[in-house]
């Protein structure tokens, strides 16, 4: 537990972050919920920090470090798309189609995971990154690691997104 003073120095406490470990379990007792339900507290003693910004389209700012994002949309409505012209400029910390990146030095890898295309469906979807970033489709780039986990299960897949966030250095 973290303890900290606001600005009318009144003492606030703020639980670390939740375990990554609680996804794997399907039930808990009284006192993991209670722990779990302190540390998602919020409390308006407590400003966080604003986290820092990395992706705009034009100047309304559509990621920040810290977050996870999800696209969400009809069926065919250029979802992957839009996430593809992202990437790129991530990619090269440059603007691609109207989203601009600005990634610091030491995090600039991309995981991408695709959880519902197959995979001839996501090699589209590389080579499409590739392209939008100007990249050469013949050498592999290090700075972004692409994987389809559509047949693997929910479970796994967490796990495997889980191990990958904890595992490569400059995401």
């Amino acid at each position: 537990m973290i303890r900290r003073k606001n600005s009318n120095d009144k003492e606030c406490s703020v639980e670390s972050s939740l375990e990554v470990g609680m996804l794997s379990k399907s039930t808990f007792n009284d006192q993991e919920l209670d722990n779990y339900l302190r540390q998602g507290e919020i409390k308006a003693c407590e400003k966080p920090p604003v986290p820092p910004q990395i992706l705009w389209v034009g100047d309304c700012t559509i990621a920040t470090f810290g977050n996870f994002s999800a696209s969400t949309g009809k069926a065919k409505s250029k979802k992957t798309f839009n996430i593809t012209a992202m990437v790129a400029a991530a990619v090269n910390n440059s603007t691609v189609l109207k989203y601009r990146a600005s990634l610091p030095d030491g995090k600039r890898k991309i995981l991408y995971f695709d959880t519902e295309q197959s995979r001839f469906h996501c090699h589209n979807v590389i080579e499409r990154i590739y392209r939008l970033a100007g990249l050469s489709l013949t050498k592999e780039d290090k700075r972004i690691k692409f994987y389809g986990l559509r047949e693997f299960t929910p479970t796994l897949r967490i796990a495997l997104i889980d191990y990958a966030l904890r595992t490569f250095e400059g995401v």
